[in-house]
């Protein structure tokens, strides 16, 4: 729990973890994405 309010106690931290999130959700969209493309007859 020390290492939360660490993370959380001065605007680097903040920020640092703005990015872990927005990362893990770009993370998701990919996958997901990639998943239902790859269910998808080709075009052609």
């Amino acid at each position: 729990m020390e290492i939360i309010k660490e993370l959380f106690s001065n605007p680097f931290g903040i920020m640092s973890a703005i990015v872990i999130f927005v990362m893990l959700g770009m993370a998701g969209y990919f996958v997901w994405l990639f998943i239902k493309k790859s269910g998808e007859p080709p075009k052609e």
